[in-house]
Order: structure tokens, then C-alpha cells, then sequence
């Protein structure tokens, strides 16, 4: 099977941090020059924002790889989905383009895997008509029919091994 890496682009997360930094420039502007406690909040919030948009614009890990083990999402925080897992994998809905919900033959042997505040965020998730699972593609600016591709080619790949 031909292995699919997915990462976002980098340069949206430098273009993201330079602005937050901007702000929390404007913030201690403001701050020097007017209400200190008042203005504070603002470059505290800005200031955590440009933290984690940085972590984000440093950090080279791919985000969704496909291959030969399964499906790995990093921000599902579940680990490699193994391809005997896989029942299959929808289209995205016209209204969530960028969400490719996966079938899994026993969803809640990931759903333990995760934390109680993500088991309630998944909770949520079904109670609104969503899969356990869907991954993520944006602001990666992969192509969600060609990952739906990827995902039938290796679940064809399953089927024809264990005929085998």
C-alpha cells in the first residue's frame, strides 16, 4: 500500500503567530499607555495564543499518515486505528467538508483510550449525528476524496489479504 502523509502547512502557522504577536505588541502598547490592569488580560490571552500557534508552527510531525498499519490522526489521540478496525469510511457532507468520518468495527475500543474530557467531546459528537471518529483535514490542504481513496485502497488491501 502506498503510504499517504498529511501535514499542515507550515507557513499558516508562521503567518498566525506573527499576527498574534502583533497583538500582544498592540497590548503592551496600550498597557504602558493607558488602564494596566484592564489591558493585562488581552496580552496574558494573546500571549498564550502565540505560544501554542509557535508550538504549532515548529512542530514538523505529520498529522494523519495511512499506510500499511491503519490510520494514524494525531489529533485524535488514539493511536494507529489498525486496518481489521475499519468497516469503512463516508464522503464528507457538503456541510462538513473537511471531516472524513470513519466506520470502525468497535469504536469503543478507542473511545477508552482517550481522556474523560475527549470521551465526553466524542459523547457530544454522536449525540449530534457525528461518527466516533472523523479525521480532520483542515488547514492541511489535503484533498478529502483522495483520502477517502487511500482509506478504500487499504481496506480493499485488508479484504484481499485475509481471503489469501
Amino acid at each position: 500500500m502506498e503510504r499517504l502523509v498529511i501535514a499542515p502547512p507550515r507557513f499558516r502557522w508562521v503567518v498566525g503567530l506573527l499576527l498574534a504577536l502583533g497583538l500582544v505588541a498592540a497590548g503592551v502598547f496600550v498597557v504602558l499607555n493607558g488602564d494596566p490592569w484592564a489591558r493585562w488580560i488581552g496580552v496574558a490571552y494573546f500571549g498564550f495564543c502565540a505560544l501554542v500557534i509557535g508550538i504549532q508552527a515548529v512542530d514538523a510531525r505529520p498529522r494523519i499518515v495511512i499506510d500499511e498499519s491503519g490510520i494514524f490522526d494525531r489529533t485524535l489521540r488514539v493511536g494507529v486505528i489498525a486496518w481489521e478496525d475499519v468497516r469503512g469510511v463516508h464522503p464528507p457532507s457538503a456541510r462538513h467538508g473537511s471531516l472524513v468520518p470513519l466506520e470502525l468495527r468497535d469504536p469503543d475500543k478507542y473511545v477508552r483510550r482517550l481522556s474523560p474530557l475527549m470521551r465526553r467531546l466524542v459523547a457530544m459528537n454522536r449525540r449530534s449525528g457525528f461518527a466516533h471518529f472523523s479525521l480532520n483535514l483542515s488547514g492541511t490542504g489535503a484533498d478529502p476524496a483522495g483520502v477517502v481513496e487511500a482509506i478504500r485502497r487499504g481496506i480493499a488491501a485488508r479484504d484481499g489479504a485475509a481471503r489469501v
